[in-house]
């Protein structure tokens, strides 16, 4: 199933009626997020997600477009950082050349609470 959210409205609202947070195994998050102003709203909205369903994992791609100092850009540390400040896990799955941006990477990520392997 899939399920679109708005980041900046709790979780619990958005799910009904069908609720599909307790049978979720895996969260897909391709290019969600990029700028700066939207990256704790997505963090805490992921958060919330994996919280529901313990034992699922986010595999989260993202694309580095910060440069030196960018203020609107969030760099890849800022993101992992984010994750590991609210108390999620990450590990490198892939990285590789950002298609569309020379000298840019993608990665993704594997992301879950708590101490699941």
């Amino acid at each position: 199933a899939a399920q679109p959210l708005n980041w900046s409205k709790d979780v619990s609202a958005q799910c009904k009626p069908n609720d599909p947070r307790s049978r979720v195994d895996i969260i897909l998050a391709a290019e969600c997020v990029w700028l700066v102003d939207i990256l704790d709203e997505f963090l805490d909205t992921l958060k919330a997600l994996l919280a529901d369903s313990p034992s699922a994992s986010a595999f989260v791609s993202y694309c580095d477009r910060s440069s030196p100092g960018s203020k609107s850009f969030v760099s890849s540390r800022r993101l992992w950082d984010g994750c590991v400040s609210r108390e999620m896990q990450h590990e490198v799955v892939y990285v590789g050349d950002a298609p569309e941006a020379m000298g840019k990477t993608c990665e993704v990520h594997r992301v879950w609470l708590g101490t699941q392997q």
